[in-house]
């Protein structure tokens, strides 16, 4: 079994702040549930083991990956995303791909368009709040792409998040030295347990 470097994980709830514009996150029906939610792992990969139980929430996120030109490779420094609830979606035509659904429109939209916009064009309205990764090296490849599970996350809400189903995300192959860094659109879900 292959061992990773355990990436801190930092999710931001807050409540709306006051404002004359609209609110920033939309609150969620409640109750849905998320015993047809099943993580899609692939049969031969045996790094993420699924729990037995249902997941208590599971997200779709839309945001960057953010890469740095290190040499003639890029290197990641950070990921940010928007997180909209999906669990009323589990059971229904729409979760098997919605991640694909949302990258196509996240990859169609003006630069301007926020990633906070796209959960609502893809019927997935509840923003629940935001992720970001500190800097630090993440896996490249075929795991990087399939997913991860991060244990003993910090908090009450959830004491397991696996990502999977991860959509684009990755950098170029290579890059020239003095390169500035860019930012690769991805989308994903989140499974937390």
């Amino acid at each position: 079994m292959l061992s990773f470097q355990l990436i801190p994980l930092f999710f931001a709830f807050a409540a709306p702040l006051v404002s004359a514009g609209p609110p920033l996150f939309v609150r969620k029906y409640e109750g849905c549930d998320t015993s047809k939610a099943v993580m899609d792992l692939p049969p031969n990969q045996t790094t993420l083991v699924a729990p037995a139980t249902a997941p208590l929430f599971v997200l779709l996120g839309v945001g960057v990956q953010n890469y740095t030109c290190s040499g003639t490779t890029f290197a990641s420094i950070g990921a940010v995303a928007s997180l909209f609830d999906i669990s009323c979606l589990a059971g229904t035509s729409k979760f098997a791909s919605i991640q694909n659904t949302a990258f196509n429109v996240w990859d169609h939209v003006p630069s301007s368009v926020p990633s906070t916009a796209i959960g609502p064009l893809v019927g997935a309205p509840y923003l629940d709040g935001f992720h970001y990764f500190v800097t630090s090296p993440l896996r490249h490849g075929y795991l990087a792409q399939m997913g991860f599970h991060l244990y003993r996350v910090a908090g009450d809400l959830a004491s397991q998040v696996f990502r999977i189903d991860t959509v684009n995300g990755q950098p170029p192959t290579s890059c020239v030295a003095g390169s500035p860094p860019i930012s690769v659109k991805y989308t994903s879900k989140y499974y937390l347990f």
